[in-house]
């Protein structure tokens, strides 16, 4: 073990020279600079009717002018609270025409709230509507009682009515951006990784792993320890890109905005930045299963490219596959398949996993199944790797 630093440097350094993986990091880069540009190929034309009824063209904008027009418009009603006063003032707007939807962000909250348009509702109605709104998603969900009792007690820390805070780049990476760094997560290391033992294999160089002085645990380790170190970078360089194009066209402002201002039917009392940070966080322990994943296949299959299909292709499979909440213990098994906890629904599903009276929210219980299943995936892959090279 006195040499385990050296073999993680060597395994690291014989990682990042391979052509393949220099190029597909490369591509992963420019496709979140992409997904974190894409707006500003985008162009929007408002329309209304004339008094005859006739559809006339009364502008365009840019995506790049909409978006600064939506940061102006949205850090106006900053500290506003969403109650009688502010449903009155948006009456009045909404009666004529205007060419800017000045109230778009409090305006869209209030319908999602509410079902229905905000005129019709007093503050206190639609808070009423709300609640009972969340009730119906928790029956829906077929949440058991205990269930419903935990978020009840949860929201009790949802202050009402609620106060609006500039939050779009939080917003914009929660609702835009985690499912698609998951899924080009998952794409890097099923082609950087797949290989990391089948070219052992190819090149035959296993009897000579097998004859070193150390022995052959320290190469397993120092290649799993490479594989995991590689994923957990990839997630937050991943995030790091995003963080900064967001911040720089939208601000950092608004980490404390309640998580409801964005996800009106979320139970969860925590902020929209708390939020993004979770989903960090569940980013990062993917990244380290499914880089096991990826190596524990390149060992079994001895082939990179049928590792790397595996990967990529049980990665869409299963974008596809809908498991309906009454297959209750299935659906909620399934719904832990990486990449799919990404999305912002996971914020409005109100199962728990119950054990000896502890309750532990989805979300919280995603890391540390994750994690389990990363080291059961590295001891099937050591004893693999062991047999192998015996025989």
């Amino acid at each position: 073990m006195n040499h385990f630093g050296i073999l993680v440097k060597y395994e690291w350094k014989k990682l990042l020279q391979k052509k393949l993986v220099r190029i597909a990091i490369l591509v992963v880069i420019l496709l979140q600079v992409f997904m974190n540009l894409s707006f500003l190929m985008q162009y929007y034309t408002s329309y209304r009717s004339d008094e005859d009824g006739n559809v006339i063209q009364t502008g365009g904008r840019s995506g790049y002018e909409k978006l600064m027009d939506d940061k102006e418009d949205a850090k106006a009603l900053e500290g506003r609270k969403v109650d009688d006063a502010m449903l009155e003032e948006m009456r009045q707007f909404y009666a004529e025409y205007s060419p800017r939807d000045k109230y778009a962000e409090i305006h869209s909250m209030v319908r999602a709230m509410s079902g229905e348009e905000s005129r019709e509702f007093t503050g206190e109605e639609l808070y009423g509507v709300w609640k009972d709104n969340i009730k119906t998603s928790f029956k829906s969900q077929l949440l058991s009682e205990k269930e419903i009792a935990y978020w009840e007690k949860k929201m009790e820390n949802i202050e009402t009515p609620f106060t609006y805070h500039y939050a779009m780049a939080w917003e914009t990476i929660l609702n835009n951006q985690c499912v698609g760094t998951g899924m080009l997560l998952v794409m890097l290391l099923a082609v950087c990784l797949s290989g990391i033992f089948a070219e052992e294999s190819r090149l035959k160089t296993s009897n000579l792993i097998l004859c070193a002085k150390n022995g052959k645990n320290p190469v397993y380790l120092a290649k799993a320890v490479v594989g995991m170190l590689f994923g957990f970078l990839g997630a937050f360089v991943l995030y790091v890109i995003s963080f900064a194009f967001q911040f720089y066209f939208l601000g950092t402002e608004g980490f404390h905005a309640i998580l409801q201002q964005d996800i009106v039917y979320s139970p969860y009392p925590i902020t929209i930045g708390q939020a993004v940070l979770i989903m960090f966080g569940i980013t990062v322990f993917i990244g380290v299963l499914e880089s096991m994943f990826a190596m524990v296949l390149s060992l079994g299959l001895n082939n990179n490219l049928a590792a790397m299909s595996v990967v990529v292709g049980l990665m869409m499979l299963t974008s596809f596959i809908y498991i309906p909440k009454r297959f209750r213990i299935l659906s909620w098994l399934w719904h832990f398949i990486p990449t799919g906890i990404l999305g912002t629904g996971e914020f409005y599903d109100g199962r728990l996993f119950q054990f000896l009276g502890i309750s532990i929210t989805n979300l919280g219980f995603a890391p540390i199944l994750y994690f389990v299943l990363s080291l059961v995936l590295f001891w099937v892959g050591r004893r693999k790797y062991v047999k192998v090279q015996k025989s």
